[in-house]
């Protein structure tokens, strides 16, 4: 007996309610009898179960399909496979599927926001429309840790405070960050520079070996990329003046290799005037037209890997992240995500791509935007570091593996495409990503793992040192990020919701107690001198400033304190680059809100519940009561249906990811 769908297929197409009344007098539905259209039934077809070449990785029954808006990562089977658990669109909302007469496989429904929006299915657009520097994806922040608050959760925390000093700390920091990424130059003056710039900086070849020295010596083990031998052999052959006309990538990776040694050797500063190391970039940047038009293969990737590592630096922010993304690029248009068939040396391509991966995953993620590699088209084999850290340690490897993880968490959770998820799909995708954070963590040594404690002493040089402490940040960035969407995520399980605003503060806690550590120098990047710093000091302010009488809330402060310290300490170092009076700001009005508080509290129960209908009468809301009657609880735990709050799918705030964090 034919087997037919209850469900037509113009309804299935309408996604409405297929109704047969027997008043219709037809065989079909009343929807099509309405619309005048042939009503048809398409016949159910049994499906063929898939043949997949994976060996013992694949489930044991595959016709098992669970429905597509179940977080797949959740499956017993996906555990075993470590960090590919997830793909870019694992995670798919709940969609019908369609089967017609020619066709023997079910064919997959939107699963996308484009998909939804070129089907019809959705009318309006998605996506970030703010233009505020510290409320939207850009240069500066982004979805690691970099949450800044949006002008409603900023309105909020204005009224509970009861002045605007903290709005207009916001503003600071914007007006900060402006500073940072507006260009200094005309545009169109790197165009305009010629061969008469470059002859400006010239250094005596015992100068010039002693950068290239400290570039492999300081530089190259957390950046490996150059065969230091074949680089020498390029340079002296030609000589560096000769180069410019013939290979602008050469000589554009030569300055580049000299401007990060120089660093090193104490000719960079955070301020661009008078700077030796900042003229010797500025020389490597002027060959930056002529390396995009005039593509010389691994060259042209290598000098722009070289002056991408140098941007890393404060000082460089406003170029930094458009040199990841040409070398991104240049990497895919070179095929280099593939296996090299030209001739050139494939060592060395592996190694200038996969630096490319990771600068360009970590720089994707931080800036919410979308990665330009593809990890499903990516074949080319992992070369490892030729100079490995204490005990043999592959760090490049240890990075390449958390931009993974990156990659991964940005296409399950932070898409646009993720928006359309259930509350209970993200939470399920969070958990799953925390355990593979964790079992990424767990591959790490000892001394560079975030479980167990930071002593310089156990380090035997600054590479080593300085190695742990991005990896330690770079830990707390994802679990910080991942716990606080979490927390501001609907869910029904209170201990869930625990265990997450637990996670943001431990890694905040952390951050902070970390920054004692940092190595305040030109050649740190920013993202952990600035960056992961005042992330820290947000999570931990917010927490404060809406749980009071919380157990931790005095050592929060203390914590602010800390990180106040350190900004002090960093403007200093910087001569001025840096700021510290929003950090300073922010942690007094933490200590200033918490101290009226308690003063407040010191009458009796009595008073205190005769004040308590005092301020009811006097047009206090219920509302507020309720609020500061949970958050007065230890124990207890916020409601995020509170307006503190900011839905993590509805209302016109869902427009950049920062928004939808604070």
């Amino acid at each position: 007996m034919e087997m037919l769908y209850k469900t037509c297929d113009e309804c299935q197409l309408r996604k409405v309610r297929c109704i047969s009344s027997q008043s219709s007098g037809s065989k079909g539905c009343d929807n099509c009898a309405k619309r005048g259209s042939l009503c048809h039934f398409s016949r159910r077809r049994r499906q063929r179960r898939a043949r997949l070449p994976l060996g013992k990785d694949v489930p044991e029954k595959t016709d098992n399909v669970k429905p597509l808006s179940t977080v797949h990562a959740v499956d017993a089977t996906a555990q075993s496979i470590k960090y590919t658990t997830f793909s870019k669109n694992i995670i798919k909302p709940e969609t019908p599927q369609i089967l017609t007469d020619h066709q023997h496989q079910s064919v997959e429904c939107p699963t996308t926001y484009v998909d939804m929006v070129l089907r019809g299915y959705r009318s309006s657009s998605r996506g970030s429309t703010e233009a505020s520097l510290v409320k939207s994806h850009n240069i500066y922040v982004g979805s690691s840790g970099l949450a800044f608050f949006s002008e409603s959760r900023i309105d909020s925390i204005t009224a509970r405070l009861g002045h605007n000093r903290f709005q207009q700390a916001m503003e600071n920091i914007s007006n900060c960050v402006k500073s940072f990424i507006e260009p200094i130059h005309p545009p169109g003056s790197l165009d305009g520079e010629s061969k008469e710039t470059t002859d400006f900086v010239k250094l005596s070849p015992e100068l010039a070996n002693s950068y290239i020295e400290a570039f492999f010596k300081s530089a190259h083990p957390s950046y490996p990329f150059l065969d230091r031998r074949q680089f020498e052999t390029n340079i002296f052959e030609h000589g560096a003046e000769s180069i410019f006309d013939t290979s602008p990538s050469l000589f554009a990776l030569y300055y580049a290799v000299l401007a990060i040694g120089c660093q090193y050797e104490g000719g960079d500063s955070f301020k661009l005037e008078n700077c030796l190391a900042q003229k010797l970039f500025r020389v490597s940047l002027t060959c930056l037209p002529r390396i995009v038009m005039r593509t010389e293969g691994l060259l042209s990737l290598q000098a722009l890997v070289a002056m991408a590592v140098f941007a890393q630096s404060v000082s460089c922010i406003r170029y930094g992240n458009m040199l990841i993304t040409e070398a991104a690029r240049m990497a895919v248009y070179l095929r280099y995500n593939r296996p090299v068939r030209n001739g050139e040396d494939a060592a060395q391509c592996a190694r200038a791509f996969w630096l490319v991966y990771i600068l360009e995953k970590l720089s994707s993620f931080v800036c919410y935007r979308a990665s330009i590699l593809d990890d499903e088209d990516i074949g080319i084999a992992f070369p490892g570091s030729l100079d490995p850290l204490c005990g043999g340690f592959d760090y490049f490897l240890a990075m390449a593996r958390f931009a993974r993880l990156l990659s991964i968490t940005y296409g399950s959770l932070f898409t646009i495409s993720a928006t359309t998820l259930s509350h209970e799909t993200i939470h399920g995708a969070i958990d799953k990503l925390i355990e593979e954070v964790e079992g990424w963590k767990s591959t790490l040594p000892r001394l560079f793992n975030p479980d167990y404690p930071f002593r310089p002493m156990d380090f035997n040089n600054s590479l080593c040192l300085n190695a742990s402490l991005r990896l330690r940040y770079r830990y707390y960035s994802i679990v910080m990020a991942l716990s606080r969407l979490g927390s501001l995520t609907y869910t029904s399980k209170q201990q869930r919701l625990a265990k997450y605003r637990s996670l943001a503060c431990d890694s905040a806690r952390n951050v902070i107690e970390l920054t004692t550590h940092i190595d305040i120098h030109p050649t740190m990047p920013n993202w952990y001198l600035v960056v992961m710093p005042i992330s820290a000091c947000f999570v931990l302010f917010d927490f404060v400033i809406n749980n009071p009488a919380h157990a931790e809330t005095g050592k929060f402060l203390s914590l602010l304190g800390i990180v106040a310290g350190y900004f002090n300490r960093l403007e200093f170092c910087t001569d001025g680059v840096v700021r510290s009076t929003a950090a300073a700001e922010i942690a007094e009005m933490a200590r200033q809100f918490i101290a009226g508080k308690e003063n407040r509290a010191e009458p009796s129960m009595m008073q205190a519940s005769d004040g308590l209908q005092e301020r009811t009468k006097s047009g206090v809301s219920k509302d507020q009561d309720e609020f500061w009657d949970a958050v007065d609880n230890p124990m207890s735990e916020l409601d995020l249906s509170s307006s503190s709050y900011i839905d993590f799918f509805q209302g016109s705030d869902l427009n950049s990811f920062w928004e939808i964090l604070w």
